[in-house]
């Protein structure tokens, strides 16, 4: 038997991870957590197209989803990711006129569609209109997912940013429509334009839903959403949005790097 004592594991980047549902990866650098996240998407993404034959893939375009977003155009890692397989949707639109800064859609074009050589009729954007109850869009989401096995019709990967202001784009506190619901029309915040957005239901139907948060910025975020998780609260009090991620049967996965991992002391 050997004499070696115990091995000492490296101490985690920022401190001890948060208690956020799911689970937690945590690096030092903000290009570590890049290669985490991007490693996971790709297997995702090879895994389905074995088992389906295709990819569906709902992204939100922000500035915290952008840098794994473009690093799926230039990693040489990541050139084997199955873009003829994939369909790619939108999780959320401004409703907004089309040169309108705030339109999403226009920043997946530049970053993604593009450069990937993926097929234009599998990409979704999204109408921004206002609709009464469940938009249209739903109806494009459910004709691609009708060719699945029934149980299998559902997302494949939800990529997401937690905010500065601990909100998920996208997500509001409460879906005040019904539980089978996957597209929504939303007012707004006060000062705000109106948005299309995907359901807690679709999303929480999906495979996998990863979370980016890095940098000095989203340390308050991670920290208000900590709190809100150790406080117990659970369904008793409107949370932050991202308290809404409850995967029905999948994989909820966030990435943190230590600047943002800071919660204890933000």
């Amino acid at each position: 038997m050997s004499d070696a004592g115990p091995i000492e594991l490296a101490p985690i980047p920022g401190g001890e991870p948060p208690p956020f549902p799911g689970t937690v990866i945590v690096r030092e650098l903000a290009d570590e957590v890049l290669d985490a996240s991007a490693a996971d998407l790709l297997l995702q993404a090879l895994a389905c197209v074995r088992e389906f034959g295709d990819f569906h893939m709902a992204v939100s375009a922000s500035a915290r989803t952008e840098p794994l977003l473009k690093r799926l155009m230039y990693d040489p890692d990541l050139r084997r990711f199955p873009w003829p397989r994939t369909q790619l949707y939108l999780t959320d639109e401004a409703c907004v006129p089309e040169n309108d800064e705030r339109r999403r859609f226009p920043l997946v074009r530049d970053w993604i569609v593009d450069f990937s050589g993926i097929p234009k009729n599998q990409v979704h954007s999204i109408d921004p209109v206002a609709a009464e109850g469940e938009h249209p869009y739903a109806t494009s989401i459910r004709d691609c997912l009708v060719w699945r096995e029934k149980g299998h019709d559902r997302l494949d990967y939800v990529l997401l940013g937690l905010e500065d202001d601990g909100r998920i784009a996208g997500l509001r506190e409460r879906d005040t429509l019904g539980t089978q619901s996957l597209v929504r029309w939303d007012p707004g915040e006060e000062g705000g334009p109106p948005r299309v957005t995907m359901t807690q239901h679709l999303i929480n139907a999906s495979r996998f839903i990863a979370v980016l948060a890095m940098g000095d910025a989203a340390a308050p975020a991670v920290r208000t959403l900590a709190d809100f998780f150790l406080s117990g609260a659970g369904e008793s009090i409107p949370g932050p949005a991202a308290a809404g991620l409850k995967p029905v049967s999948g994989e909820l996965r966030w990435y943190l790097d230590a600047a943002a991992n800071r919660w204890a002391n933000a």
